[in-house]
């Protein structure tokens, strides 16, 4: 069941995933030219940080529209966790690494076990390079009195169910027609 979900929305996925490649270049181009400045550098990670949020509540807003024209027409039945199963679908190689980066964490601080060490390395790597937009943001971390390597992979974890949860209420605010904007009293769609 699970499968096909995964198989019907692969380009809702991929729409989301797209958006998180698009997002980890600019994060990092971002981070790279503004590397030397720490005031800069963490107002350009909180920019990064906040336009990918916004990229996928706008991406999984549109979804959530199609899918209301569907669900009043009576083509398709409402499905609530829908935003945060296409969340899951779009973060799935990030979930992977991370919990691996962390169970091998684990392995290699508790039994001493050196491959689970470089496992922790590379996948922990792999994922800091592929969640650039929060590059920025997590390195300031590294001022707390934390294992910043483990701290670092928790950090990437929570921008994965943040990103999740984002989903799953751009998509509820889609079915729903709901915008932000009309409810702040915007109307972007009046003339001047």
């Amino acid at each position: 069941m699970m499968f096909a979900f995964f198989k019907n929305n692969s380009d809702n996925i991929l729409k989301l995933s797209v958006n998180q490649i698009a997002m980890t270049i600019f994060g990092l181009l971002l981070t790279a030219a503004t590397y030397s400045n720490k005031k800069l550098l963490f107002a350009t990670g909180v920019l990064s940080a906040v336009f990918y949020l916004y990229l996928i509540y706008t991406t999984a807003w549109d979804i959530g529209a199609r899918d209301k024209i569907k669900i009043d027409g009576g083509r398709m039945d409402k499905n609530s966790s829908k935003g945060a199963l296409l969340g899951i679908g779009a973060n799935v190689i990030n979930i992977i690494l991370i919990l691996t980066a962390i169970i091998c964490f684990y392995l290699a601080d508790n039994l001493h076990l050196q491959w689970a060490a470089n496992t922790t390395a590379i996948t922990g790597l792999i994922a800091y390079l592929i969640n650039g937009m929060y590059i920025a943001v997590i390195s300031f971390a590294k001022i707390l009195p934390f294992n910043f390597e483990l701290f670092k992979l928790f950090l990437l974890l929570f921008t994965v169910i943040i990103s999740v949860l984002v989903s799953f209420v751009a998509y509820l605010a889609g079915v729903s027609n709901f915008r932000v904007l009309n409810a702040l009293g915007i109307n972007r769609s009046a003339k001047k």
